[in-house]
């Protein structure tokens, strides 16, 4: 009900815009670990501040979330694998090929698994050939994946493609910070929240030039702990 809901809420502007020359973003964020502030932070906040990049284009956003009370969803919805696989349907279906599909996700990992905690319970393991899997629909359009976790660029070599940008907040064997329950956003996200907030693509800055610059930033940052060394792939066909 709350991802039907949430499709319904947009779905009026999604139709009013199909014949529009401009670009449209579909920005997604996946709060795959719940109980904690900073999973969530990152969804919310890096919406937010991608609408501000691009703040010359119509902008549609969709945020899930493992918080749970009383074992059910708190505000959003959960990352169930048949949400998950619907959702990504939706948005293969009302997005055109030129515009910009933005998947977050937001958890801890370790190499080669992305952690999903349901509330403060159950947890699983996704594969990369599992998310690979759930991409698979939307292969062909426009991609931008964001995996902020530890050792997140050990996806990169399975998910790499012509038609997609992702970015890993750490190397392959590497842990990222800021992932504290205390937090309310990880390095990775705050810093890459900032960076976007400050920029536009409207006035020529490039999603690279977003990137290069936030892990700038987070190098400074941690200077005086273990590198994260966040990382960018472009695919040949990208389009931003």
């Amino acid at each position: 009900n709350l991802l039907e809901k949430m499709w319904d809420e947009q779905l009026t502007l999604i139709d009013q815009t199909q014949q529009d020359d401009e670009k449209r973003v579909f920005y997604t964020g996946f709060a795959l670990w719940g109980g904690e502030k900073w999973a969530l932070g990152d969804a919310i906040k890096l919406g937010s501040a991608f609408r501000k990049f691009y703040d010359n284009r119509t902008f549609f956003n969709f945020i899930f979330s493992n918080d749970e009370v009383d074992f059910l969803p708190d505000k959003f919805p959960t990352v169930f694998g048949d949400v998950v696989a619907q959702h990504i349907n939706y948005l293969n279906a009302n997005s055109r090929d030129d515009d910009l599909i933005i998947i977050g996700l937001y958890s801890h990992g370790v190499e080669e698994k992305l952690i999903i905690r349901l509330g403060k319970e159950n947890t699983r393991a996704v594969t990369p050939d599992e998310l690979k899997m759930f991409l698979d629909p939307i292969r062909k359009k426009n991609v931008l994946l964001i995996i902020s976790a530890c050792h997140a660029g050990s996806f990169l070599p399975h998910l790499k493609s012509d038609n997609i940008a992702i970015a890993v907040a750490a190397a392959a064997d590497k842990q990222s910070n800021g992932c504290s329950p205390l937090h309310s956003q990880t390095f990775y996200g705050k810093n890459l929240s900032e960076v976007l907030s400050n920029s536009s693509a409207f006035s020529g800055d490039t999603l690279s030039k977003v990137m290069e610059e936030a892990a700038y930033q987070i190098r400074e940052k941690e200077k005086w702990k273990p590198k994260s060394d966040p990382s960018f792939f472009v695919g040949d066909n990208f389009s931003e």
